[in-house]
């Protein structure tokens, strides 16, 4: 009787003991959409309602940093006062078209820049650069030729059979 109780002590100890925690699988870690990039898209369908409307100078305003800013009211001052509406015949419909080629792309993200291939564009690429917390058009696209080219894809058509 007495090797009972005490199989019955041992069992109830060891029953009552916290089970060690079976291992979970690690969390998945789903990547965070980068705010900057929704502040992008916003910005461009910003820009083309901005460029559709002829709110030219306001554009500017928007889309170009203040050194690039000071060049182009010195290009376009000679006259006068800035004549944005000269801009918007000369370089708005352009700027328009390229913006709405990009508007549904997703950029290749580059630290602070984003690049866009753009057909149009000069370079075949085209760009903004975020920086003071906005998003600008950079005059001279930095992005690299490997970021903005297309992979072309290979189909049956595509490959040589050697006989």
């Amino acid at each position: 009787m007495l090797k009972f109780i005490l199989a019955s002590i041992i069992t109830i100890s060891l029953a009552a003991q916290p089970q060690p925690a079976k291992p979970q699988p690690p969390a998945t870690v789903t990547a965070q959409p980068d705010p900057r990039k929704a502040m992008l898209k916003n910005l461009i369908q910003a820009g083309i309602l901005m460029l559709e409307g002829k709110a030219y100078r306001q554009f500017i305003q928007a889309f170009v940093d203040d050194e690039d800013r000071r060049r182009f009211e010195d290009a376009f001052s000679k006259k006068g006062p800035v004549d944005y509406n000269e801009w918007g015949k000369e370089k708005g419909e352009q700027m328009l078209a390229v913006l709405k080629k990009i508007v549904g792309k997703d950029p290749v993200m580059m630290v602070n820049r984003a690049c866009f291939a753009v057909d149009d564009a000069p370079k075949a690429k085209f760009s903004f650069i975020f920086m003071k917390g906005s998003w600008f058009i950079e005059n001279k696209s930095q992005c690299p030729a490997s970021a903005v080219t297309p992979k072309k894809e290979t189909t049956p058509a595509d490959k040589v059979i050697s006989p």
